[in-house]
């Protein structure tokens, strides 16, 4: 197997705000959001809420599959607090293989990609607290 050295990305994605919701994001640039007056960042890059889940897909899988499909491991850690957006950055929105392609999250463009290039091995998994959840398999 092929190994190299990568930097370290940390992108920050800004959910758009529901309409029941209250956010502490007040604004934010391309490396940096501010939050209850408070600046966080730099980061690799911040998705505002306007980016769909294509320029989301493009901007953090994009350089990730050109190393997969040159024989480099790659992987996403998504972190953040209940209800943040991870799942539907992942895979859009519930049942998502029932939407138009441009709701697809990551990991089914990802998937679709790839998939033509070899043996692809997929795990996802959920810590939560002192647990961990297999949500591929509902049998774990």
């Amino acid at each position: 197997m092929k190994t190299t050295t990568m930097k370290l990305k940390c992108i920050v994605r800004v959910k758009p705000k529901g309409d029941d919701e209250q956010s502490g994001i007040q604004n934010f640039n391309s490396t940096h959001i501010n939050v209850d007056n408070q600046q966080f960042g730099p980061f690799t890059s911040v998705i505002g809420p306007q980016d769909t889940q294509s320029e989301t897909f493009e901007r953090v899988m994009g350089p990730l599959i050109e190393s997969f499909n040159s024989g480099i491991n790659a992987t996403v850690f998504m972190y953040g607090q209940t209800g943040s957006g991870k799942t539907h950055s992942l895979f859009g929105p519930p049942k998502f293989f029932n939407y138009n392609q441009d709701a697809w999250g990551v990991c089914p463009r990802a998937i679709e990609k790839i998939i033509g290039k070899g043996q692809v091995t997929i795990s996802v998994v959920e810590i939560y607290f002192d647990d961990c959840f297999d949500l591929l398999n509902s049998k774990v």
